[in-house]
């Protein structure tokens, strides 16, 4: 392909078409995308396949030994690295807790309940909880965040009444978190969600860019190609000029002249700065081209008007070749206009005209077509057919003034003559005020005769408003709708730009709490539930207590409320007025797995109470208060959502009442909400960065939707035109061809009518209009059927097909006009005979 496909510039350079920067943002939305999807890809098509290794150094209080934890170990707890976790009875030393240095293990878990406090700071090993390999985690803050969640993890089922399931806990904590991919679905989607509207709506839009600078650089090839056809006749059109005797040229002419040199000059100083605009990405699709490109336009449109009318003028002033090209392209509006009117007439339901009327027009538009084909100097020419147009003017006033006199409908709209004949006609010195053209007054008559006989198929077809033609045809039902007020338009649409910005935010922070919020398990009604007290049971009332209950937990559950004596199993503490403020955390501890061994029916293997059996400890103190300091549970606490139940032992907290029904209530209703939340995990992200996610892809979305509906919906539109252009240019094709195979018997019928001498020249001057018509509409039908699709779906297309509709229907008035008048001629011939 040639590097200069688009020209060259001012300066020899080829041109090079800008391309958006939305094919960038398309592209990095492309990659980031296709990185994210490939990302979830590996986080969800991988699997843990390392072994958490266990080990168990020491005397461990709760029941924690090696043959514990191993036997408590169904399935392997799989890590996404090989991991070691020890648990040791010792304390752990400030390098090993605080900067995970001195380790021969991954993970270090004391059992100790708190740190040592000792005088003698020469003791390294003081601290309790759980230390973290430096090795596996460099950074100290997110380090220090997986210690306590390991720690949380273990101390949350310790409160649960659990011994080796809380060491489990700890190890299954520490084994989805180091180095596990996030794979939380709600990240990775809307992610993608959020990148694949970016990208849709971003190729959206560079698509419709290019789809615009297109448009706007065929509009400058076309203006291009107008003055590029002047400039290269402007040595021709000098020498037209030059040949009229400077006696003969009116000054009108001299003016066109002039004019055309000056306009030629101005638009070669501006084609390079219109260019400039079209092809630098930044000023492609601005406002300030597009004023240059429609002044550009403009004054190439002028210009190829100066130059037909000053090579049209010249050839009658110089009495050049193309004389009768020139008086036919006077003619051809006039002889339209009165044909369209006769027709009107002889097939309206109401006689508006009488035969002499109608006779005078006839005879006013053959006075025309005699004057055309005399073969007298062009001046003389002039001079009759202006004597003869007025003629046709003052009859056709008279006819005018008939018509207002009748009753009418609504007047249709006044097709305006054509510009580029006024100019020629200013070059000839022929009138072009309104009141003194007769292309003006036969289009008012027209369209008054159209009111009081009613539209005419052939010729009162809808037509589109000028400056319409080469819009989108949203935009023109959108200046319809606001009355073609810029201002009001682009009010619409930033409304609507800062309605969806605005909106965006309500989705989108719904999406949050919905997407984050905790998953629910099935419930049953917690009536159903079965409960048993084990101790004195003077201190519970069961039925009160079920009243009391107004949530649900998970079927299958079964609670034995175990009723004990404060005083014998905990180590109390007291404020003052003997009110029990709280209890020892061991103590705490202690008594759980005391009431456990006090239950052998409810235990299974290693001292764990059975699947789907729960203790609430229900303490009794000296005054007959209740306290009930949490839950002991066969269920295991994993994931981010601690039990409520289980936050009280390890600050000694223990709250004495007198509603003990209450208290054992509430411990019930928190644990039904936690197992419903058991096991929930965070997205991995913030609340903001989720909103920001979901209200990228809410707006994106929302704008790729509009963009391509109003795609389709102009394409819809296009196609609708499209198909009703299609079935008109057949219809116009079938009837040009019924014309142009009777043209033999169109030129007897003009024969008959008009016989021989200055009618016989009329006839011939009428008969060559025809025949000319003839050859531009098959042009005219032929550049239609080799039109591009892309092209066919533009307005231009339809509005081209318009024209080509009415000019064969003026063909056809001309032609039905002749052979009806032939025909009432050769039986006129008849009766005489007989």
């Amino acid at each position: 392909m040639s590097r200069a496909r688009y020209g060259l510039d001012k300066f020899g350079r080829a041109l090079r078409r800008p391309y958006s920067l939305w094919w960038v943002l398309a592209a990095l939305a492309a990659v980031a995308t296709t990185v994210v999807g490939i990302n979830a890809a590996l986080a969800f098509g991988r699997a843990p396949t390392h072994p958490v290794q266990i080990s168990v150094q020491g005397d461990n209080p709760w029941g924690i030994t090696q043959q514990a934890i191993n036997d408590s170990i169904r399935d392997p707890i799989l890590a996404w690295r090989p991991l070691t976790l020890t648990v040791t009875d010792r304390y752990l030393s400030a390098d090993e807790i605080l900067r995970g240095e001195q380790m021969d293990n991954d993970l270090l878990l004391s059992t100790q309940m708190e740190k040592l406090e000792d005088e003698d700071y020469g003791v390294e090993e003081r601290f309790n909880g759980v230390a973290v390999n430096v090795q596996l985690e460099q950074a100290k803050e997110p380090r220090t965040e997986l210690r306590y969640d390991i720690l949380h993890a273990y101390e949350r089922n310790l409160g649960l009444g659990h011994g080796p399931k809380a060491v489990l806990a700890a190890a299954r904590e520490a084994a989805e978190r180091i180095d596990a991919p996030n794979r939380n679905p709600v990240l990775w989607i809307s992610s993608l969600s959020s990148g694949a509207a970016l990208c849709a709506l971003s190729l959206i839009m560079a698509g419709r860019w290019q789809l615009l600078w297109a448009r706007r650089y065929r509009r400058l090839r076309a203006a291009q190609r107008h003055l590029a056809r002047v400039v290269l006749d402007l040595e021709a059109l000098e020498v037209t000029y030059a040949t009229v005797p400077e006696n003969k040229r009116p000054a009108s002419y001299t003016e066109h002249f002039v004019r055309l040199n000056e306009l030629s000059l101005d638009l070669a100083r501006q084609e390079s700065q219109v260019v400039d605009g079209v092809f630098t990405r930044r000023k492609a699709l601005s406002a300030d081209t597009e004023s240059l490109l429609e002044k550009f336009e403009a004054k190439a449109a002028r210009l190829t008007v100066l130059s037909d009318s000053i090579m049209g003028a010249g050839s009658v002033h110089a009495e050049l070749a193309g004389l009768s090209d020139t008086f036919d392209r006077l003619l051809r509006p006039l002889y339209d206009g009165v044909t369209e009117l006769l027709t009107r007439v002889a097939q309206g339901s109401t006689r508006i005209l009488t035969e002499t009327q109608q006779n005078t027009l006839r005879a006013d538009l053959n006075r025309m077509l005699a004057v055309a084909r005399r073969g007298e100097p062009s001046q003389n020419l002039l001079v009759r057919f202006g004597e003869a147009e007025g003629q046709l003017l003052a009859d056709l006033r008279d006819v005018h003034q008939k018509l207002r006199s009748y009753p009418r409908g609504r007047t249709q709209p006044i097709r305006l003559p054509d510009a580029a004949l006024t100019t020629l006609r200013k070059s000839l010195k022929l009138p072009t005020r309104r009141h003194l053209d007769a292309r003006f007054e036969l289009a008012e008559i027209n369209a008054l005769a159209a009111a009081i006989l009613g539209p005419h198929p052939s010729f009162d077809t809808p037509l589109a408003p000028r400056d319409s033609a080469g819009k989108h045809p949203l935009a023109r039902l959108v200046a319809r709708l606001t009355g073609g007020s810029a201002r009001i338009t682009r009010g619409v649409g930033i409304t609507a730009g800062v309605l969806v910005l605005v909106g965006a935010v309500v989705p989108a922070g719904l999406g949050v709490d919905e997407l984050t919020m905790r998953a629910k398990a099935p419930t049953s009604p917690v009536a159903e539930i079965e409960l048993r007290v084990d101790g004195p049971g003077q201190y519970l009332d069961l039925a009160a207590l079920r009243k009391t209950l107004d949530r649900e937990v998970p079927a299958g559950e079964h609670v034995t409320v175990a009723i004990r004596d404060a005083e014998s199993y905990l180590e109390l503490e007291y404020r003052e007025a003997g009110k029990v403020s709280g209890a020892s955390p061991r103590s705490l501890l202690e008594a759980m797995g005391r009431i456990k061994a006090e239950l052998p029916e409810l235990l299974g293997p290693n001292e764990e109470l059975k699947a789907g059996e729960n203790i609430v400890p229900l303490f009794i103190t000296s005054d007959g208060q209740g306290a009930v300091p949490g839950m002991i549970s066969s269920v295991t606490n994993i994931g981010d959502w601690g039990f409520r139940s289980t936050a009280d032992w390890k600050y000694g907290l223990l709250h004495a009442s007198k509603y003990r029904e209450i208290q054992v209530a509430n411990v019930l209703e928190d644990f039904a909400d936690d197992l419903e939340n058991n096991g929930y995990r965070d997205i991995g992200v913030s609340d903001g960065v989720l909103f920001f996610l979901l209200y990228v892809a809410i707006v994106c979305t929302v704008l790729a939707v509009v963009a391509v509906a109003l795609a389709l919906g102009a394409l819809l539109l296009r196609w609708v035109s499209f198909g009703s252009s299609g079935p008109r240019l057949r219809a116009a094709e079938r009837r040009l061809e019924e014309l142009t195979g009777s043209l033999d018997e169109s030129r007897l019928n003009a024969v008959a009518v008009l016989g021989a001498g200055e009618a016989s020249a009329a006839a011939e001057a009428g008969q060559r209009l025809f025949e000319r018509g003839l050859v531009m509409a098959w042009r005219e039908v032929q550049d239609l059927r080799s039109a591009a699709l892309s092209e066919r779906l533009t307005a231009a297309y339809a509005t081209k097909v318009d024209h080509l509709s009415g000019v064969i229907a003026a063909l056809s008035a001309r032609d039905a006009d002749v052979a009806q008048r032939a025909e009432a001629f050769i039986d006129l011939g008849r009766r005489e005979m007989r």
